[in-house]
């Protein structure tokens, strides 16, 4: 019986961490999604129709849209108002170096006194490659009862770093910066 209840609590704790892993995905795609249509929202609020323009124009153009509704919306809008302008004779330089965040919201780790890792990995964008400089570390509970532990661990395609929980009761927003280059 002891082993039945063993494996029964293993695999509802697995459950549990693929739970929260889901609604980790989902939270932080969901605050992008509000970002990125804050964004969108204060360019409408302008009122002009070449204001209106020239800021969706300026979204595109600085790549700051990401969800596929919202594009699909600001590319009809900008389709049926004459486009974006472009420039022949102005060859803009490409872009030297970006910041790219790593975020992940963490659960409280469980019991009073406990202990738990967590990988905060960020994605290294295609056609890029990061130079392993790290920079601007937050915790939204203001490091208590938590921190980070270790180098990153950089591959051509992730930076990852680890964080450790010692809260048993508090969920927090944890991230990172890291630079990428062209990878020309």
């Amino acid at each position: 019986m002891a082993i039945l209840n063993e494996a029964l609590e293993d695999k509802a704790a697995e459950h549990q961490k693929e739970l929260a892993d889901r609604n980790n995905n989902y939270s932080i795609a969901l605050e992008s999604f509000r970002e990125e249509n804050t964004d969108v929202l204060e360019i409408v609020k302008l009122g002009d129709p070449e204001k209106v323009r020239a800021g969706l124009c300026m979204l595109v153009k600085f790549n700051s849209i990401k969800s596929p509704a919202t594009i699909y919306g600001v590319q009809s809008y900008l389709a049926e108002h004459h486009g974006c302008a472009t420039t022949s004779d102005v060859t803009e330089p490409a872009p030297k170096a970006d910041w790219v965040t790593a975020q992940l919201i963490i659960p409280g780790c469980g019991e009073s006194g406990c202990n738990a890792q967590y990988q905060v990995c960020g994605s290294v964008p295609t056609n890029t490659k990061t130079t392993g400089n790290v920079r601007n570390y937050t915790d939204s509970f203001g490091w208590a009862y938590g921190d980070w532990v270790g180098p990153p661990t950089i591959t051509p395609t992730q930076i990852c770093r680890v964080f450790n929980q010692h809260s048993h009761n508090i969920t927090r927003t944890v991230s990172f910066q890291f630079e990428v280059v062209p990878a020309t």
